[in-house]
């Protein structure tokens, strides 16, 4: 793993913990499973790189005028080193918390459990 490699896994981290702890919101792109996240300083996307949900998974980091200036790309099978294993999980991590917090997922589970507990009524008492 080179340097920017490092970098962009540290980025990476510190984005899927901040993701985890609800401290930033990602948003959907036109590209398909590509999900953005906005910062005064930058952006980040993270996606699939084939558009399906599954590895490789791409990071691309933007300048605030929405120039590349760094990209990850993660290998299509965890096979490999430790440092490449050790990326593909970063990556599909951010990328999974990308996707939830992009499309929304857990409103809409929360939504969708408060109707069926409407639609089952009150539990009984006894």
């Amino acid at each position: 793993m080179n340097e920017e490699e490092r970098q962009l896994s540290g980025l990476a981290q510190q984005v899927g913990s901040l993701t985890r702890d609800g401290k930033v919101d990602w948003q959907e792109t036109d590209a398909e499973d590509t999900f953005l996240l906005r910062l005064h300083q930058g952006s980040v996307l993270v996606g699939s790189l084939n558009a399906d949900g599954e590895p490789p998974y791409e990071l691309r980091l933007q300048d605030p005028e929405g120039r590349e200036v760094a990209r990850v790309v993660s290998s299509k099978s965890y096979a490999g080193g430790s440092e490449e294993e050790l990326m593909n999980r970063i990556l599909e991590d951010v990328y999974y918390l990308a996707r939830g917090s992009g499309l929304g997922t857990a409103r809409v589970v929360t939504n969708v459990l408060d109707e069926l507990k409407e639609i089952r009524g009150p539990e009984p008492r006894f």
